[in-house]
């Protein structure tokens, strides 16, 4: 089973990828990979947060 560190690091791995899109095809590609992700991490583990996790890949971390 994944932990709450496994699902942060991803998070921030997309959430830097997000961020640093420069056109809506990458925009949209990175958060439909963590929407699938998400699903697979909700899978693995009944308390994982999917709407939490889905804020952390779209949400700048100074507004968090």
């Amino acid at each position: 089973m994944m932990t709450r560190k496994h699902y942060r690091a991803i998070a921030e791995v997309l959430n830097a990828e997000y961020l640093g899109a420069t056109d809506n095809v990458v925009l949209n590609t990175v958060h439909r990979i963590a929407r699938r992700l998400g699903a697979v991490m909700e899978e693995d583990n009944p308390r994982f947060d999917h709407r939490r996790f889905m804020e952390a890949v779209v949400t700048r971390p100074s507004d968090r």
